[in-house]
């Protein structure tokens, strides 16, 4: 049985109020499966049965690569590229609405952010956070630099932390009980079991390899804690390490210390 998955929770805000969702592609091999031609023996389990198979495999993945969306109804939307490695090495890039995007490096013991100038402008603005003068003075001290933050801290209510995979399919597995086989399909070209869950007031759609290992290709969840939300998450898998490193002392501020690292 493979250790338990470290988890490590989003940076906070700390004195400017950002918060880090995160997301990056590791060297991978590809969508997640074992080789052509194996076939899952799906046939005779119920749908708890492959749902609860399907969750331990892809927990048990080396790394992972996913593609996470976020959206509200007629509000604003998230994505994020995220690598996620079983060693809670984290990186990758998410973009709100369609500008504004954060870098995200964690490596298990460190987390770093870094903002681009859509993002920071967004974030101060919608904040009401201080003069336009503070904020160009945020803007020099943070341009292209990385901000050293806590990753035990908490992050945004609004959501899971993508780099905690535990907590990404919380809610897939909280409706596992419930899972209907609904008919194969295919997803990225790749033959797929469909199945429908639902629990706490949240629809989940999971599609599940029907060839190879039974890793969860795409999971699609509707409502729930958040009415009028939609969640969507591709799974892809690497053998690899992921490639997170800390960034270079220099190219870091530390906000304990105005100015520097």
């Amino acid at each position: 049985m493979p250790a338990p998955r470290p988890k490590v929770a989003p940076a906070a805000a700390l004195a400017l109020g950002l918060a880090a969702l995160a997301a990056l592609s590791p060297t991978g091999s590809g969508p997640l499966g074992g080789s052509a031609g194996t076939t899952v023996p799906l046939a005779g389990l119920t749908g708890p049965e492959v749902l609860h198979r399907a969750l331990s495999a892809t927990k048990a993945a080396p790394s992972l690569r996913l593609d996470v969306t976020r959206s509200r109804d007629g509000g604003s939307s998230t994505r994020a590229f995220l690598a996620v490695g079983a060693d809670g090495r984290c990186a990758g890039t998410l973009t709100v609405g369609t500008t504004g995007t954060m870098e995200l490096i964690r490596t298990g013991d460190e987390a770093y952010v870094r903002f681009d100038e859509a993002y920071l402008r967004v974030e101060r603005a919608g904040g009401g956070r201080g003069s336009p003068q503070r904020t160009e003075r945020v803007l020099t001290m943070l341009g292209g630099r990385w901000l050293r933050t806590d990753p035990a801290d908490r992050g945004p209510a609004d959501g899971p932390d993508p780099c905690d995979l535990d907590a990404l399919l919380a809610g897939v597995e909280a409706s596992a009980g419930s899972a209907r086989r609904a008919g194969l399909t295919t997803v990225d070209g790749r033959r797929a079991l469909k199945l429908t869950a639902s629990a706490g007031g949240a629809t989940t759609t999971a599609y599940v390899a029907a060839e190879g290992e039974p890793y969860l290709l795409r999971t699609e969840t509707r409502g729930g804690a958040a009415p009028g939300t939609v969640s969507t998450v591709s799974f892809r898998a690497s053998d690899g390490p992921v490639a997170a490193r800390p960034p270079a002392p220099a190219d870091v501020v530390d906000l304990g210390t105005p100015g520097g690292s």
